[in-house]
């Protein structure tokens, strides 16, 4: 029988959507624990609903930030996932609107594997946003990536 997967579910019952945040960044191998609900991005208001025995995590973005994902095969489906870059440029740019950025939060991520991290990419996301906050936050995210690196 066929099963669809929780991500494909993700990806089609709210949409516009892309998988990013803590799904995206366990499944690039950027943190350790593997995230136990697929969350995305929408440009559609913020909602989570259970299904299928997950809960479906949707954050809303801007549509000038519905960018950074490919279609991307995860077992025999297709589905739509941010790149490694955005989803921490997501992951930044929710946490910063309702919080202050510390480099303890960034600790907390616990990233790993950032070798293939690519921080020209990076620097194009956050492009994006003219918001000093998040421009000041992304400079100590490089200065961690680039440490973390050594």
């Amino acid at each position: 029988s066929y099963r669809v997967s929780p991500e494909v579910i993700a990806n089609t019952v709210v949409a516009p959507s892309y998988l990013s945040l803590e799904w995206a960044l366990s499944f690039h191998g950027l943190i350790p624990e593997e995230a136990p609900n697929p969350t995305s991005v929408t440009t559609a208001r913020a909602e989570n609903f259970r299904t299928a025995g997950h809960l479906f995590i949707y954050q809303h973005i801007k549509p000038d930030y519905f960018l950074g994902y490919s279609k991307t095969l995860h077992g025999e489906q297709q589905i739509l996932i941010a790149f490694p870059e955005k989803a921490l440029w997501d992951k930044l740019y929710l946490y910063l609107r309702g919080h202050s950025f510390s480099r303890e939060w960034l600790k907390e991520l616990r990233l790993q594997n950032l070798e293939e991290f690519e921080l020209a990419k990076w620097h194009d996301y956050t492009l994006l946003t003219s918001l000093s906050s998040f421009r000041r936050a992304s400079s100590v995210v490089v200065e961690y990536i680039e440490e973390a690196r050594r």
